[in-house]
């Protein structure tokens, strides 16, 4: 738009000053629509903690389900509840983002209409020659139809930013382990011991084990036995450190 804009002015610099002023107006929709797509953490934190909700429900549905349909009535009334906020945020957006797509839509056959007419007086006046009128409008004509489907694009350009940044946050992620480290000493004993381990999943804010203490001597078969969620998938998981723990140590063979 701005290369159309300078090459406007080389016909006609009256012209090309009044395109120059109202181009900004052009860049007000697509820049409006990419907007939309950031200030979102509320909306995600609501989609993990639903998320981490339903995860809980399919993993303890048997438990879940002996409690009576008024519990599971209670839970898909909370999960309901968590999905609220992204509900109410996607029809706030859909309002906006409808308002800017039909600004970024008219703007540019407004933009055209004003630069023809604005053509005109200054041809009337004989501020500018007939040739010049025409070639600088229709420069700009081409150059705003342009700008116009280019700035169509930005919400698209947005969400693939968004979706980029989650990809390479996850890639960047620090970590405290070296998968590319040699592994340790070879075990002796193989001895397994919990320190007063406490540990909670990074999507939920309730601790699954707290100052968990256990001791696995070598050479001994051991059985974990409870229910659904009491953490004898996590204590694998642990072992495995698939996760590290907040508190205490997991120890082998001291």
């Amino acid at each position: 738009m701005f290369v159309s804009a300078a090459i406007c002015f080389f016909f006609s610099w009256q012209l090309g000053l009044v395109v120059t002023a109202v181009s900004p107006l052009m860049a007000l929709g697509g820049l409006g629509m990419s907007k939309l797509q950031f200030n979102q953490k509320g909306v995600e934190d609501a989609y993990k903690h639903a998320n981490a909700l339903l995860s809980d429900i399919v993993i303890n549905y048997r438990t879940i389900i002996s409690f009576g349909p008024k519990n599971v009535e209670f839970i898909l009334s909370q999960y309901g509840e968590l999905l609220e906020i992204p509900h109410d945020s996607n029809v706030k957006k859909a309002h906006f983002s409808g308002l800017f797509f039909g600004y970024s839509q008219s703007i540019r056959f407004v933009f055209i209409a004003f630069v023809f007419y604005v053509a005109y007086v200054f041809v009337s006046l004989d501020y500018v020659g007939k040739e010049a009128a025409f070639t600088g409008c229709y420069v700009v004509f081409v150059g705003s139809i342009g700008s116009g489907v280019s700035l169509s694009q930005l919400p698209s350009i947005s969400g693939a930013q968004a979706s980029a940044k989650k990809v390479f946050g996850i890639i960047e992620e620090p970590t405290k382990i070296n998968p590319k480290q040699k592994g340790g000493k070879d075990l002796t004993k193989g001895q397994v011991e919990f320190r007063n381990v406490s540990f909670r999943y990074p999507s939920r804010k309730n601790y699954v084990m707290r100052r968990l203490s256990l001791v696995i001597k070598p050479n001994t078969s051991v059985a974990l036995v409870g229910p659904s969620g009491s953490g004898k998938s996590t204590i694998a998981s642990l072992l495995l450190r698939f996760y590290d723990p907040q508190h205490g140590k997991i120890l082998i063979d001291n």
